[in-house]
């Protein structure tokens, strides 16, 4: 309420802006309903909410790129594999299918990783029906590749000898690098720890009428590997579904399905003595073909692996296909569970509407990781889909909601540069693609795009949210204050209606208002504190305008947000004053006799009283600057220097608060150690509590909490402030300067006083228990010895070679010292 008893409704956060509804979508939904529970903020900002700064916005839009029109599109045959390993090299199979190469992460340099001119894989021996490698031969020269009929690897020196042709990589937890064969049909197996030759897994022979092995593409989880067996794909589409099936191996690199046969009765006359034949099940086979996952697909080209140990497959639409949008398919190995098919035409969803009915996104490549820590709650995975035409790529979340998952695409522009077409891998949770022949960050680029048109209802009066209710017939609204930032090319135009009941206001027309307009002043509300919010294109500040001819007890406003499409206008709060405060009642009734006139000069004279009342307000509330807690920020020096403080820049303003709140209670006790001990945690906790002014005796020490020592060894006048900081922190420099900086100002002058460090580590005669005996991680462990090693720094050596175990009064613990 205002000095001149005016009140106003106030739509502030998700809650209030969340009961507001889409007037310009059909059915009018509320905003609430298109913030799904637990989004992201990219999901917020691509339904028109900024999560950050909780401002109204219109609805972000993904960055279409224009290709040039010799553009030239990557061909899905360039596709062979490509992984990368915990320390970031990149390893991808060349387009001839014979190569491995890499990319060095620290230098970027290129090199063959396989075949190299020697050694070359170990041999195996010949292929039979089980799967895996069998004893090398001996005393055989090294063989050669032999054909289909003899797949074992050997000297790559003879020079009529071909490699094996390679499609699909993979790069497992623990650093092995799996790499499928066409022919011969079979895997490879490169350990990056152990480093030597790969070892060769060779692929059973198919039984008569099943197709061959052909590997397209390899995806590795904690659990083993999925394989996308099939044909390996033409740059263009196929005009026929694909012949596709996909395996799963476990960790052995077995192939892994459903429950298994039932048991058979053993053979044989070994046994227990006096029982019959045992039922056990079948000898397991390392490769069953049984196990095999029929797809029934269009063209399934790429497989990734989620977080839950599913399969995630990308599914591109054939040649002249009635949908052309390729579509995400998730698999389980277990039959039982059902399918989920999820179509890319989501994706249209944060495409300008100008764009949207030219798009389709059939998918070139698909990368799928761990939802990031800003993805929301719902989130499963975060996915990247390369486009048709490579220049450009989505991320797309799959969301999980009621049990139900779907396709949250964010509206970020990822450009590729010249992309090679040879896919995505990820580098430490990051997407990276090929340009040019060498692989680089998939960034988003901050180029962002809006709609042209937003429209926004406030409450339409439902039992949870009523419209503004004035409380009264005939009432005349006075004013709209809006907190909003408006670039250029932008613009916020309202519209208002009031009725005296529900049901005429539902029916009243809506009336035009007039421009909004800045406020030199700032805020009506007297000594608003300015909210801290991400730096925009514009300033953002308070406008306002006032409301004509609306009159009747209940209000609704109808607000429409404009833009050009590379900029947005944003709202913050919305404050609606009521009833007007009228100056014509001071005038002689005259004034008053033409309707026409009155009306036009009780309006004239309302734009005076907006002024005067805001300074009358702002002189009513005059104490609100006499209080830490209340004043503008501008402010805080000027009290300050009440009290002769000079307050740090660096300092936040939370702590200077405090510092200007209780300045006075510090001042008495200056020199003291309590003001002491209160000033050193005002400038290193990191969350300072106002409670350790609730007194003002001595604070109590907590663990891993700076300690005091007055007169060490008996010297007076001295004193000693032992801070603990661990080694790895960041930050540790700065704290110990602010520190240094509080014992400048805060000792008293025949005091000499000194910063010592005490690390965290559990050290024997300088931590105390309870106080500095952290475990340290990256603390380096070493064997323990006895009046050497520190206690909690240090560990028992392995015991003597050939004992079991330490022995007391026999074995030396380390070097020094003897168990006893």
């Amino acid at each position: 309420m205002d000095s001149n008893g005016s009140r106003y409704w106030l739509l502030l956060g998700p809650e209030d802006w969340g009961a507001c509804v889409r007037s310009d979508l059909a059915g009018s939904p509320t905003l609430a309903s298109l913030w799904p529970a637990g989004a992201s903020a990219g999901e917020l900002a691509a339904e028109g909410w900024d999560a950050d700064d909780a401002e109204l916005m219109l609805p972000r839009e993904a960055f279409r790129f224009r290709a040039a029109p010799l553009d030239v599109k990557p061909g899905a045959a360039r596709r062979r594999g490509a992984a990368a390993d915990a320390d970031g090299n990149v390893f991808w199979i060349d387009e001839d299918g014979r190569r491995i190469l890499r990319q060095c992460a620290q230098s970027g340099q290129l090199s063959v990783f396989w075949p190299v001119a020697r050694p070359m894989p170990e041999v195996v021996g010949a292929v039979t029906q089980a799967f895996g490698p069998e004893l090398p031969l001996r005393g055989e020269p090294t063989p050669a590749f032999r054909g289909v009929g003899q797949p074992r690897f050997g000297d790559a020196s003879v020079a009529d000898e071909a490699a094996p042709q390679l499609a699909g990589l993979a790069m497992t937890p623990d650093h092995r690098l799996i790499a499928g064969s066409i022919a011969p049909a079979g895997l490879l197996d490169f350990d990056l720890i152990a480093g030597g030759p790969p070892r060769w897994l060779a692929w059973p022979d198919a039984a008569p009428g099943v197709r061959a092995f052909m590997p397209c593409d390899i995806a590795a989880d904690a659990c083993g590997l999925w394989i996308l067996d099939r044909a390996l794909p033409a740059d263009a589409p196929p005009a026929m579904p694909v012949d596709a099936q996909l395996w799963r191996l476990d960790r052995r690199l077995a192939s892994v399905g459903p429950a298994g046969a039932a048991p058979v009765a053993e053979s044989g006359d070994f046994g227990p003595q006096g029982g019959g034949p045992r039922a056990l099940p079948p000898a397991p086979k390392r490769i069953d073909f049984a196990h095999a996952i029929a797809l029934a697909l269009r063209s399934p080209i790429a497989v990734e692996s989620l977080p839950d140990g599913r399969a995630i497959l990308l599914d591109t639409p054939l040649a002249g296909d009635a949908d052309p949008w390729g579509a995400l398919v998730i698999v389980s190995a277990d039959p039982a569970v059902a399918r989920v098919r999820l179509s890319l035409d989501a994706v249209r969803a944060v495409i300008a509407d100008e764009d949207a009915d030219a798009f389709r996104l059939a998918g070139h490549a698909l990368l799928a990781e761990a939802p990031a820590a800003d993805d929301g709650s719902a989130a499963r995975a975060q996915l990247w889909v390369v486009g048709d035409d490579g220049n450009q790529a989505f991320r797309i979340l799959l969301v999980e909601r009621a049990g139900v998952l779907s396709l949250e695409p964010l509206p970020e522009f990822l450009p590729m540069r010249r992309y090679g077409g040879r896919g995505l891998v990820s580098v430490a949770g990051a997407p990276k693609y090929d340009s040019d022949g060498h692989w680089v960050p998939l960034v988003v680029q901050r180029r962002p795009r809006y709609s042209r048109s937003l429209q926004v209802d406030t409450w339409p009066g439902t039992a949870a949210r009523p419209p503004f209710d004035a409380g009264e017939p005939g009432c005349t609204w006075h004013r709209i204050v809006m907190d909003v930032a408006i670039p250029p090319a932008c613009a916020i135009r309202i519209q208002a209606r009031a009725a005296d009941d529900l049901a005429g206001l539902r029916n009243a027309p809506w009336r035009d208002q007039p421009a909004l307009v800045p406020r030199a002043i700032g805020a009506e509300l007297p000594w608003l504190a300015r909210r801290d919010v991400q730096p925009i294109q514009c300033e953002r500040g308070s406008r306002e305008l006032l409301l004509q001819g609306v009159k009747g007890r209940y209000a609704q406003l109808r607000i429409a947000l404009l833009g050009n499409g590379l900029a947005t206008p944003r709202i913050g709060a919305l404050r609606i004053w009521y009833p007007r405060f009228d100056y014509l009642r001071y005038l002689p009734a005259c004034w008053r006799e033409d309707a026409i006139a009155a009306d036009f000069l009780e309006r004239f004279l309302a734009n005076v009283e907006g002024l005067f009342t805001s300074w009358e307000d702002r002189l009513a509330a005059v104490q609100l600057l006499f209080d830490a807690r209340t004043a503008p920020r501008e402010a805080l020096p000027w009290l300050a220097g009440w009290l002769g403080l000079a307050l740090d820049p660096q300092v936040d303003e939370r702590r200077r608060r405090l510092l200007v709140r209780y300045g006075h209670r510090l001042l008495a006790r200056r020199g003291t150690l309590p003001a002491l001990q209160r000033l050193v945690r005002i400038a290193t906790d990191p969350c300072v509590d106002p409670s350790i002014f609730d007194d003002d005796a001595a604070l109590a020490e907590r663990p891993g909490d700076v300690r005091y020592l007055e007169r060490p060894n008996g010297a007076a006048h001295t004193l000693v402030v032992r801070v603990p900081v661990r080694r790895s922190a960041a930050g540790a420099a700065a704290t110990l300067t602010r520190v240094r900086d509080v014992l400048a100002i805060a000792l008293p002058a025949h005091v000499a006083g000194s910063v010592e460090t005490v690390d965290y580590a559990f050290r024997l005669g300088a931590a105390r228990v309870g106080y500095e005996t952290q475990l340290a991680a990256d603390d380096p462990i070493a064997a323990a010895i006895v009046d050497f090693a520190n206690l909690g720094m240090a560990r028992l050596a392995a015991p003597p070679e050939g004992a079991a175990r330490w022995a007391v009064d026999r074995d030396r613990l380390g070097f020094l010292g003897v168990l006893s």
